[in-house]
């Protein structure tokens, strides 16, 4: 009698807890569905490349550079990420400088600026695309490279604060620029999906967990005769 009792408790404690699990994943599908939260989220690199000159800590460099200026193109109002997640610069001798500061990437017509952030911000490092080539350009990742020209605005990039110490440029020659590397982050939908899927195997387990009960049911009923 106990033995059989012990079994059919065993397979209704086993249903309520695939049901609790059930209901749990129910309902953080309908709190994901219900969300409102932006398409397509995702993570670009964006580059500005070539050759210039300038200081960083107090040492002068000279010789190829790049600024890696990573965003979320998710986010891009007016035609501007604002603020970027990080912007790094890489110097000749493998020196690498993240700005201390936040920083934003934009387009207004066909010129490129790369500027502290905030609407009022100094522009950094600002370059001029062809019209086709700004057109083209999205901040999607995948984009280019292509040339920028008429490299201007440097004479604010001055005793910026960068995790290497303060860095300026004093010139630049044509630079090219080029988006990679997106990370596309999960929508809604997808989240949705996946906990379904747990919902649906919560109630295999439970359909399961309910035949095993009810097989457990006529020997209870023995013992209880018993």
């Amino acid at each position: 009698m106990t033995a059989g009792a012990g079994k059919g408790g065993f397979a209704m404690k086993a249903i309520a807890r695939v049901v609790s699990v059930g209901w749990a994943s129910l309902v953080a599908v309908l709190a994901l569905i219900g969300a409102p939260t932006a398409a397509s989220a995702a993570i670009v690199d964006y580059y500005i490349s070539g050759d210039g000159t300038g200081v960083i800590n107090g040492l002068d460099w000279s010789g190829a550079f790049t600024i890696t200026m990573v965003g979320d193109n998710s986010t891009v109002s007016g035609d501007v990420i604002d603020p970027l997640e990080s912007a790094t610069v890489t110097l000749p001798g493998g020196i690498t400088a993240t700005l201390s500061i936040p920083t934003r990437l934009g387009i207004n017509g066909t010129s490129v600026f790369f500027s502290r952030s905030s609407s009022n911000g100094f522009d950094l490092f600002d370059f001029s695309l062809s019209s086709a080539d700004a057109a083209a350009f999205n901040f999607q990742a995948g984009y280019g490279p292509v040339t920028g020209t008429g490299v201007f605005a440097l004479n604010q990039f001055q005793d910026v604060a960068t995790s290497a110490g303060p860095l300026s440029f004093d010139s630049s020659g044509d630079v090219q620029f080029s988006s990679s590397g997106a990370s596309a982050v999960p929508e809604p939908s997808t989240w949705a999906m996946m906990l379904i899927g747990f919902a649906g195997l919560g109630f295999a387990g439970y359909r399961r967990a309910k035949n095993a009960a009810k097989g457990s049911s006529p020997a209870v009923l023995a013992a209880t005769k018993v």
